[in-house]
């Protein structure tokens, strides 16, 4: 959803109870607000809270300690958010790789896999410049 016309309070909302009805947990990244919007939405069709949901901040690496915390094996993760966001990385780092790139944005044209800053923290490389 991308410059939704108008308030998008109700989308997410909207989206918020769909997510409720076939999540069990759930990790937002990005603003404060559209997660208060979409956890609004969750909260009326759960029932005694089955869907916890957490705030990650915007920070991709934030939203990988939350979920470690949390999965079991067998455990299913739908990763979902805009191209720049590489959310990417937090499956590279469920699945071991080292990822120290923690940016909220990126529009480099090679994907995370194969970008030279993954294990990098991007502090210290502009401390190097």
């Amino acid at each position: 959803m991308h410059e939704l016309p108008g308030s998008p309070g109700p989308v997410y909302r909207m989206i918020g109870e769909r997510i409720a009805g076939i999540a069990s947990q759930v990790v937002f990244v990005g603003g404060k607000t559209g997660f208060q919007m979409y956890r609004s939405g969750a909260l009326r069709t759960t029932v005694d809270g089955q869907t916890m949901s957490e705030y990650a901040s915007r920070d991709p690496l934030a939203a990988v300690a939350i979920m470690r915390g949390k999965m079991l094996p067998g455990d299913v993760v739908l990763i979902k958010g805009r191209e720049t966001q590489r959310f990417e990385r937090i499956a590279l780092a469920l699945a071991g790789r080292t990822v120290d790139c923690n940016i909220p944005t990126c529009d480099a044209r090679v994907r995370c896999e194969r970008c030279p800053m993954l294990e990098r923290d991007w502090k210290e490389s502009e401390l190097a410049m």
